[in-house]
Order: structure tokens, then sequence, then C-alpha cells
């Protein structure tokens, strides 16, 4: 089960429709469970994240239960750790 937040939406509805194919073709991948992210360090440890966009974004996700993904965040990859 995926869920979105808030931030997540309003990030996704912004970015060009092109992109947008691809990151949800990876949104399925995460979904079936081919394809899990990059844990994170530091006070973002509860946060994995997944390029997307050939690279120019990633996508920052929760696992706060067992088959439950929660869609935080997407942002440019240049900004996306500040």
């Amino acid at each position: 089960m995926i869920e979105l937040s808030k931030r997540f939406e309003k990030a996704f509805r912004k970015l060009d429709p092109q992109y947008r194919e691809e990151i949800l073709k990876k949104i399925d991948e995460l979904g079936m469970g081919l394809r899990r992210g990059k844990p994170l360090k530091g006070g973002y440890k509860h946060y994995r994240t997944v390029r997307v966009a050939r690279g120019k974004y990633r996508l920052f996700y929760t696992e706060p239960q067992y088959c439950i993904i929660v869609l935080e965040d997407i942002r440019p990859r240049d900004s996306a750790y500040r």
C-alpha cells in the first residue's frame, strides 16, 4: 500500500510531465517490492531514498509498517540533502 504526503503531492504536481511518467514507474516498482531505496543516515535514518527521472530527482519515503510505504517528498538531486 502506498500513501502520499501533502508535501509529495505538491512537489509532484510541479514536475515536468515527462519526469512524472518515469517517477510513477519507480513508485510502482516500490509498491510491488521490486525496488528498495538506500537508507539515509543521521537525523534522517528513518527515511529511504530512490533515484528517479534519470537520476535528476530523489524520492524520499518511509516504511512505518510492513507493506506500507509513505512517499514523503521528491526533490532535485542537487538540493535534496540540504
